[in-house]
């Protein structure tokens, strides 16, 4: 009797945690297919998953679909193909720095621009990334082979902080401000 119990009890535990992520991955999945209605919802649910939706989201960094990405300030033109013509999976890296940036935007004010609210979970301008020679920036969207060269960037990170507390990943990022930082590509 008492091994049918425990066998009960193991058998909820790992249901609980299957049915667990796969509700985070129905949650990332929706918002990149575009099914998630309130787009603001999926930094809060970032931050409520914590470190463990890290991986689901590098798997959606060179994810082949183009949409709007990043952060359009109304009252500007200037990069609109930027935000247009880009990667989706720009957005799951993004919410990946999102993440490591919380104490960073936690206590941020709401500021307004004319009567628009800016955005209080932007860590960067406009939440873009672009190719980087040297130090000029080349404000261009991003090809499907940069996507995938950007993934592994994530990728190469996570295996080397995956074991790494969420707190200590932030307090890194902090030093640091971005994944990207060494790379041939930058946050605008």
């Amino acid at each position: 009797m008492k091994s049918f119990i425990i066998s009960a009890v193991i058998s909820t535990f790992l249901l609980n945690c299957c049915t667990g992520q796969s509700q985070k991955v129905k949650i990332i999945d929706n918002y990149f297919s575009g099914n998630l209605t309130d787009t603001c919802n999926i930094y809060l649910e970032v931050q409520k998953i914590g470190k463990e939706v890290i991986p689901i989201l590098i798997e959606y960094i060179d994810y082949d679909r183009k949409a709007e990405v990043g952060f359009h300030n109304p009252y500007s033109s200037t990069i609109d193909e930027l935000l247009y013509k880009n990667y989706k999976g720009i957005d799951a890296a993004y919410l990946i720095e999102f993440l490591l940036a919380k104490d960073t935007i936690e206590n941020k004010e709401i500021k307004y621009e004319g009567t628009q609210q800016i955005n209080p979970f932007n860590i960067y301008g406009y939440g873009v990334i672009v190719k980087q020679n040297k130090s000029e920036l080349i404000k261009k969207p991003l090809t499907y082979n940069d996507m995938k060269e950007i993934k592994q960037i994530y990728k190469s990170w996570w295996g080397n902080n995956e074991k790494k507390s969420i707190s200590q990943l932030r307090e890194e990022w902090q030093q640091n401000k971005s994944i990207l930082k060494d790379s041939n590509f930058s946050w605008l």
